[in-house]
C-alpha cells in the first residue's frame, strides 16, 4: 500500500505532501528534514545515493531529481523495486510543471496545490495493483469504491487532496491547510451527520481573519442537506479566502 507522498526542494521545504489513506499525520518538518540529511550525507560520503529507508512497519523510497527529492512512504512489505519507477514518473512531471516557479520561489505553498490533478491521474493510472487494492480496502474499509458509504467516500476524499488527522471517529478530522512555510491554519471538521451541515471549528486567528464559518463560507451558510456540497469543496473554497485575504492584507 501507497501511504504518502512528499516532494521536498533541496533547502529542506515540503512543497507538497500527499496522504493515500494513511491517517498518520507526520510532522512536515521531519520528513523533510530526514530526507535532506540523508541525500547530503550520501553526497559527501562518495557512497553513492541512499534510495530507501526501512523500518518495521513502513519503508521510504525516494529520489533526488534536480532541486527535489521525491519520497513515497509504502508498507514494509510492498515491492519496492516494483514502486521505485513511479519516483521517475512524478519527480518529471513535477519539474517539467513548476521547474520555473522553483527558479524564483517566493516560500509560496499554494501554486504547487494543483499537482493534485496528476496525482490523482496517476493513481487511477496504477488502479489494479495490489498496493492500489490495498489502499482502497484501507480508506473505504471495503473491498470496492461501490460499497463505500457517504461518510466513507466524502472522508476519502478529504484526506486525498489535504492533510487530516483522524480524531474520535471516521468522520471527525483535523485538516491542515498551509499558505506559506511559516502560516499554516488547523481546521476542526465533524461531518458525521452528512448530508446534514457539518460542524466546522476555525481557529481563532482564523475566525479574526474571515469570520465564523458559517458567515465566511458560502457553502456552509448556504448548506441544503437535499443537494449538498462534498466536504472537500468546504475546504477548497476557505482555501482560496486564505489564499486571497492574505494576498491583499
Amino acid at each position: 500500500m501507497i501511504r504518502n507522498l512528499w516532494i521536498i526542494l533541496e533547502s529542506g521545504a515540503n512543497l507538497f505532501q500527499k496522504n493515500f489513506g494513511d491517517k498518520t499525520t507526520l510532522d512536515e518538518s521531519l520528513i523533510s528534514g530526514l530526507f535532506l540529511a540523508l541525500t547530503n550525507f550520501a553526497k559527501s560520503s562518495g557512497a553513492g545515493d541512499i534510495d530507501s529507508i526501512n523500518l518495521k512497519k513502513v519503508k521510504f523510497i525516494y529520489q533526488h531529481a534536480g532541486q527535489i527529492i521525491v519520497v513515497l512512504g509504502i508498507d514494509a512489505e510492498d515491492d519496492s523495486e516494483a514502486i521505485k519507477k513511479h519516483l521517475d514518473e512524478i519527480s518529471r512531471e513535477f519539474i517539467n510543471e513548476y521547474g520555473k516557479d522553483l527558479e524564483n520561489w517566493d516560500g509560496e505553498l499554494a501554486r504547487f496545490r494543483s499537482f493534485t490533478s496528476f496525482v490523482d491521474k496517476w493513481l487511477q493510472s496504477i488502479e489494479g495493483t495490489e498496493s492500489t487494492k490495498a489502499m482502497s480496502s484501507e480508506t473505504a474499509g471495503t473491498e470496492t469504491t461501490e460499497d463505500k458509504t457517504k461518510i466513507e467516500t466524502e472522508a476519502s476524499d478529504l484526506f486525498f487532496e489535504y492533510p487530516t488527522e483522524s480524531m474520535d471517529s471516521p468522520s471527525h478530522f483535523k485538516v491542515f491547510i498551509s499558505k506559506s512555510l511559516t502560516e499554516h491554519y488547523i481546521i476542526e471538521i465533524d461531518f458525521r451527520d452528512y448530508p446534514e451541515k457539518p460542524l466546522i471549528k476555525f481557529p481563532p486567528k482564523l475566525e479574526k481573519m474571515l469570520g465564523p464559518p458559517g458567515d465566511a463560507l458560502l457553502t456552509i451558510g448556504n448548506w441544503n442537506p437535499k443537494n449538498p456540497p462534498k466536504i472537500v469543496e468546504v475546504f477548497r473554497e476557505l482555501e482560496s479566502y486564505i489564499i486571497n485575504y492574505q494576498r491583499t492584507s
